[in-house]
């Protein structure tokens, strides 16, 4: 298996992933609620949703991945 960012992350390329993640759910969400005067759950942002919810669960992967590998170097 050949070693990239996703199943062997180091700590800047977590904190780098991290902040894309943030920075990109914050301007979907600002996207999708018209600068915060809608409400974020209506029936039109379902695909919105989705689309944070994995950008999440990546982000946890990657960050558990990182751990893995740091706990089996010791």
């Amino acid at each position: 298996m050949s070693k990239n960012f996703f199943s062997h992350p180091n700590k800047i390329t977590v904190i780098a992933f991290f902040i894309v993640c943030f920075v990109g759910n914050i301007l979907l969400i600002t996207q999708a609620t018209n600068r915060f005067k809608e409400s974020l759950f209506q029936s039109k942002n379902v695909v919105t949703l989705l689309i944070m919810s994995g950008l999440m669960i990546t982000a946890f992967i990657v960050y558990a991945n990182y751990l893995k590998n740091e706990h089996s170097k010791k």
